[in-house]
């Protein structure tokens, strides 16, 4: 199951999310939450807590970053604590989306 948590400061938005992004019903939340965050600023999506990330999950990154850059909003990332392989950053480097930590 995935969880999303909000955290606020001045134009910066600090999405928490903690489980696996992967092809269901959490992408729809994860890909709302982060839309309805979209507005000149700052998103970070704090990976630290994800376990797994799919295809899907990826895609949903993609489209987050799609529709920031559309509202003037720089999508970071921090990613997971066990990362295998390529950084998310590397999938989605034609879509503005930035690793922070």
């Amino acid at each position: 199951m995935l969880k999303v948590h909000i955290k606020k400061l001045r134009d910066v938005a600090v999405l928490c999310v903690e489980g696996q992004i992967v092809r269901g019903e959490g992408l729809s939340t994860l890909r709302n939450v982060a839309v309805s965050q979209a507005r000149p600023g700052i998103m970070i999506l704090d990976l630290a807590s994800v376990d797994i990330i799919d295809a899907g999950g990826i895609g949903c990154f993609a489209g987050i970053a799609r529709v920031g850059s559309e509202k003037r909003n720089r999508v970071q990332t921090r990613e997971p604590k066990r990362t295998r392989g390529k950084r998310i950053a590397d999938y989605t480097s034609g879509f503005r989306l930035r690793r922070v930590i």
